[in-house]
């Protein structure tokens, strides 16, 4: 029987969230990351989350091969892109009190000093009732209880049952701009009204929405995602930390093609007007069981 990490699924009430993502020395091995992981460990009331990208999955977890999940590639459209940044390693921290928080992250980064090198250091936050800083609730979408398993976990291959693969994308809003539009063209842009939070209907429903771009079906098949983003800012620079889990990368490649334009329809999401990605990578999450399988 295999479990998932908690961090994926558990801690709803979560108010404080650490990103960070790791490019790996050349040099280092194997031995040294698992040495290194173990002497990681966990904080007591922190959710952590330890995922690799697609070429250290293989060389830790040979059985992740079969996953045919690949590294993130710049995507390109008509108006808009989005950067590859595909790191080695990424570490998510969230829970209630920041003080572990931060002292875990400390920990981590002592720790991974010499081996290799940070290149996402983001911290996070609940903004209001779960909203981003644009003002729209963020995550609507996500499905419920016992139906978020088979979104946003593997369940058809007995070797990495309950991992997930995960995509990680820091956004930098044009915050000023959105704002300054009246609430009903930004509901437009979005596709949801902003303080009922419904979804929009028929004719009131663009098609270059942000729900609309995202909310697809491939085949018969809804392809649906897990999220848990997070908004971050300070007096200068704001944005979301965005973040989701799914059971399959093509649930979350074919969504962010459809955003940036480059799936031949001749539409795009128009919220990325107001909204540039600045990074992105994949991950594999693997289930408690492989990482303490891997870790001895």
């Amino acid at each position: 029987m295999t479990t998932p990490q908690n961090a994926i699924l558990d801690g709803q009430d979560s108010r404080f969230f650490y990103f960070l993502e790791y490019q790996l020395l050349g040099s280092t091995s194997e031995q040294q990351i698992i040495k290194t992981l173990k002497s990681i460990g966990h904080a007591q009331g922190v959710y952590q989350l330890v995922a690799f990208g697609p070429d250290l999955a293989q060389r830790l977890l040979p059985e992740t091969e079969a996953l045919a999940f690949a590294p993130m590639k710049t995507l390109a459209g008509p108006d808009y892109q989005m950067p590859d940044t595909q790191s080695d390693l990424f570490f998510w921290l969230h829970g209630a009190n920041n003080s572990d928080l931060y002292d875990q992250v400390l920990t981590i980064q002592n720790s991974m000093s010499g081996l290799a090198k940070l290149t996402q250091d983001q911290a996070g936050f609940t903004y209001h009732d779960n909203k981003d800083l644009i003002g729209f609730e963020d995550g609507t979408a996500n499905p419920k209880e016992d139906a978020r398993i088979p979104v946003a976990l593997i369940q058809d291959d007995a070797a990495n049952k309950d991992g997930a693969i995960v995509f990680a994308q820091k956004w930098r809003h044009k915050l000023e701009q959105f704002l300054s539009l009246p609430v009903a063209a930004q509901e437009k842009i979005v596709g949801r009204t902003k303080v009922e939070n419904i979804e929009l209907e028929g004719n009131d429903m663009p098609d270059d929405s942000h729900v609309s771009r995202t909310d697809v079906k491939l085949d018969g098949e809804a392809m649906k995602i897990y999220r848990r983003s997070a908004p971050y800012g300070n007096a200068t620079e704001k944005g979301l930390m965005f973040l989701c889990f799914a059971c399959s990368q093509k649930r979350i490649q074919i969504q962010l093609e459809r955003m940036v334009g480059c799936t031949g329809d001749g539409l795009s999401d128009h919220l990325m007007k107001y909204s540039d990605a600045v990074s992105g990578s994949y991950f594999y999450a693997p289930s408690q069981t492989q990482l303490d399988k891997l870790l001895g």
